[in-house]
């Protein structure tokens, strides 16, 4: 789905190779993981994973600690080419990515998308989280 809405509506054409990148592999990874329960159940049972995560996007923060996990391993580190500071560039921008799906950021997510398409200065970051949300 997220390649086809960068590829529908051109937003590749706008969108660095990094962004395109990391927009993937964050749909791939955003759900890595789930139980089958919700965050507000998670929150309501004060459930291990809501303790170890503090109650903030904690299915969302499982699922991007369950990616790096994975790639810790040499055989899955996809991002092994990358330097220390691009690695930590990536790091970031999946992260930020996966937790900005978590429902209760929707519409925080949906004003700065809205702000940013008023004032013309849309950054790469906010589209490629918006094509994930």
């Amino acid at each position: 789905v997220c390649y086809l809405l960068m590829t529908k509506c051109k937003a590749d054409e706008y969108l660095e190779s990094f962004n395109v990148l990391s927009i993937l592999v964050a749909a791939l990874a955003h759900d890595l993981g789930h139980d089958g329960y919700n965050n507000a159940f998670h929150q309501n049972t004060s459930s291990d994973l809501a303790v170890t995560y503090n109650g903030i996007s904690i299915l969302e923060n499982y699922s991007a600690a369950y990616l790096f996990r994975i790639l810790r391993k040499k055989d899955n580190n996809i991002f092994a080419r990358l330097n220390a500071e691009e690695m930590t560039k990536m790091r970031t921008r999946l992260i930020d990515m996966i937790l900005d799906t978590d429902a209760k950021n929707h519409f925080m997510l949906m004003t700065r998308f809205k702000h940013g398409l008023e004032m013309k200065k849309l950054s790469r970051g906010l589209l490629s989280s918006m094509i994930l949300h």
